[in-house]
């Protein structure tokens, strides 16, 4: 488990390094793994089982490619057997009655002069599903707000049943000649099975794609340069990624490898194996790229330390994305249904290097609504609201007071923001009349209040407490009764306790009836104001009473 913990570490610094979401360069073992798909040998194999009238053509092919590759007329054995497949595999396809119904559901595209081989990989593909697996469900779970982008040398659909929200980009022609983004989007740079021809199969189809190759690590650069990579479903030897590295360290040059170092994550899956941390160090003509090596024998942890990490903004992306904000209100108003808070002045009071988290509420109704009294009231006893204290001060507290006879509980927000009473003057004049108004419990009384106050003292006799209310007059009528306490005979967590009891149902539920406006209630309502003041006039925080 300490291991586990290593891995999600690893994630989350290559996140923190970048300050933004990892790419995800995904091989065929992933989809071996969750789909069941066959390794690229596995697949030309099958083909010709299935197509040709011959049990030993494929070893066939297999020979004279490792004689071609030995004589040093081409790189690779695997697209060469391809190519040494595709004129026999094409005919049987297009001549052979057992592969009738294929011709009739392609007819067109045969007719345009489609690979018929191509044509049926891509059929085939298309019968692999992604399997439900607790890895699957945790990649996919990442890939909702915790990866940028996916880059894979696959022709299946794993990653688009993983993030069906991502936008595909097929082959290197959509990559080069479209306008990619680099924000949630699936680069299948060797093609898909949604469009046969676009697969990179054969000896001639790898020699195109290794000519154009030095345009595509040109526009992948940037995301090498800016985003961490995790290898997820590749081996470290496999043709295709040293290929692409090869391509990188030729486009960034040696001064700027040790920087892609960082942020470059290789995951190996062995099976059994325990996660642990290394080093890989891969060296192209001449140039080393370092990268770190995590080894498991279950992705889990990767995953997790996708879902884990934390993209943080910089003070000039903030600055470009107030660009395209536009106010929605001209003027900030209690009573209005819409809040709207400037970025101005926090961008501009930020360093360069400040870091800046920007958050979204899991509940849109809950947000952008106006602050409202009854909020505050419900706030000050509970705390869960999570108004921020000075919208409330600055924006707020003046308007309530005002269109409320001058009453609302202030002093929890003045403590929040560190504004001493003296300093309401400067802020609204109805805020400043009533931190002038209330200089103890007593202020909190009417003329006639403090009459039945002493008349009420007398007939109890002896010293008050908020438990001696509630077992004299009971729990639902002790609240018109805390007025009439002293402020040294007030617990003030006795207090918040039993005002919290009162906004809370049988089942635990709050209910807002007791914030409610007629003149029973509003007895409790003081009760708020009076803890509030008791609470915070001294810029005290809750438990330091």
């Amino acid at each position: 488990m300490a291991e586990d913990g290593k891995v999600i570490s690893a994630i989350k610094e290559a996140v923190d390094k970048t300050g933004r979401y990892p790419f995800l360069f995904i091989g065929s073992g992933l989809s071996k793994r969750y789909m069941g798909t066959p390794s690229w040998d596995e697949l030309l194999k099958t083909v010709c089982l299935e197509t040709l009238d011959d049990p030993f053509a494929y070893a066939r092919f297999l020979n004279n490619a490792k004689i071609a590759v030995a004589k040093g007329e081409v790189d690779s054995e695997l697209p060469y057997v391809a190519t040494l497949m595709e004129a026999p595999v094409g005919e049987s396809l297009l001549s052979s009655p057992k592969f009738e119904e294929f011709r009739a559901r392609h007819f067109e595209w045969l007719q345009g002069g489609g690979s018929p081989m191509r044509g049926y990989i891509s059929d085939l593909f298309t019968s692999y599903t992604l399997e439900s697996c607790q890895e699957a469900v945790l990649l996919s779970e990442a890939g909702k707000s915790k990866v940028s982008g996916v880059i894979t040398t696959n022709y299946d659909g794993l990653c688009s049943s993983l993030f069906p929200s991502f936008i595909p980009y097929i082959g290197e022609d959509d990559l080069l000649f479209r306008d990619p983004t680099f924000a949630q989007e699936i680069y299948q740079i060797h093609g898909s099975m949604e469009k046969p021809d676009s697969l990179v199969l054969t000896d001639s189809d790898y020699r195109k794609f290794s000519d154009r190759e030095k345009y595509l690590a040109a526009k992948l650069l940037t995301i090498f340069v800016e985003y961490p990579i995790v290898f997820l479903g590749y081996s470290i030897r496999d043709p295709n990624i040293a290929s692409i590295l090869s391509a990188i360290s030729k486009c960034v040059g040696s001064e700027r490898l040790s920087n892609l170092q960082d942020r470059l994550i290789f995951v190996k899956w062995e099976e059994g194996a325990e996660p642990s941390i290394g080093y890989q160090l891969m060296t192209f003509d001449g140039q080393a790229i370092g990268m770190t090596s995590v080894t498991t024998g279950d992705f889990s942890p990767v995953f997790k330390g996708l879902l884990e990490s934390q993209k943080l903004y910089d003070t000039r992306a903030l600055r470009e994305l107030r660009g395209s904000i536009f106010s929605i209100v001209p003027k900030l108003d209690a009573r209005s249904q819409t809040v709207v808070a400037s970025m101005d002045k926090a961008i501009d009071t930020l360093g360069e290097d400040d870091r800046v988290i920007i958050g979204f509420g899991q509940e849109p109704t809950d947000y952008g609504k106006a602050i409202k009294l009854a909020d505050l009231y419900r706030d000050i006893i509970l705390d869960d609201m999570l108004l921020p204290a000075a919208l409330v001060v600055y924006q707020y507290l003046g308007d309530i007071l005002k269109n409320n006879s001058g009453a609302a509980p202030v002093y929890k927000y003045l403590d929040q923001v560190g504004v001493s009473v003296d300093e309401c003057d400067d802020i609204d004049p109805y805020l400043a009349s009533y931190v002038n108004k209330h200089r103890s419990v007593s202020s909190f009384l009417s003329t006639t209040q403090k009459d039945q106050r002493d008349a009420y003292r007398t007939r109890k006799g002896g010293t008050l407490s908020i438990g001696r209310l509630i077992e004299e007059e009971g729990a639902d009528r002790a609240f018109q009764f805390v007025k009439y306490l002293r402020e040294d005979e007030i617990d003030i967590d006795e207090l918040r306790d039993y005002l919290s009891s009162m906004l809370k149902g049988e089942d635990g539920a709050v209910t807002t009836a007791m914030l409610e406006t007629d003149t029973y209630k509003s007895e409790y309502r003081k009760c708020v104001r009076i803890y509030d003041y008791i609470r915070y006039r001294y810029g005290k925080s809750p438990g330091l009473c």
